[in-house]
């Protein structure tokens, strides 16, 4: 049986879920979600991934970029399908997974999703040497 992962980078806990015979959640409690990359180990698989479900935004603009270049690595290297998904706002977890699960996208490619442009702004120093 093949699994599928669900990465979810752009909330304000990053999850990663490995879908198989059951559901296996990790969670950060920090905004960094890609040291929850590491929990994918072939311990943690217990079958080939078949499927990687990405959630492409809306979220912070490195938050949803991590997500998607995440998820076209693990697919490119895994050669599994990949499945984006915009999350719908109070969406849960759980809907996630349904939703990407009868989802039967096979991109090659995922692109972000922003729900606005990106907002860069040059660094708040009261070091009078930098000057821009």
């Amino acid at each position: 049986m093949k699994s599928a992962l669900l990465i979810d980078f752009c909330s304000e806990n990053p999850k990663l879920a490995i879908i198989g015979k059951g559901i296996k959640v990790f969670s950060s409690k920090t905004n960094d979600g890609v040291k929850l990359l590491s929990k994918i180990t072939s311990k943690s698989l217990k079958a080939k991934i078949g499927k990687i479900i990405v959630v492409r935004g809306p979220g912070s603009f490195s938050a949803v970029r991590r997500g998607v270049v995440s998820g076209n690595m693990l697919s490119f290297l895994l050669c599994a399908k990949l499945v984006g998904l915009i999350k719908k706002e109070g969406e849960a977890l759980n809907e996630l997974i349904i939703r990407g699960m009868k989802e039967k996208e096979d991109l090659a490619e995922l692109t972000p999703h922003y729900y606005a442009p990106p907002n860069i702004t040059f660094p708040k120093t009261k070091n009078p040497a930098i000057h821009f």
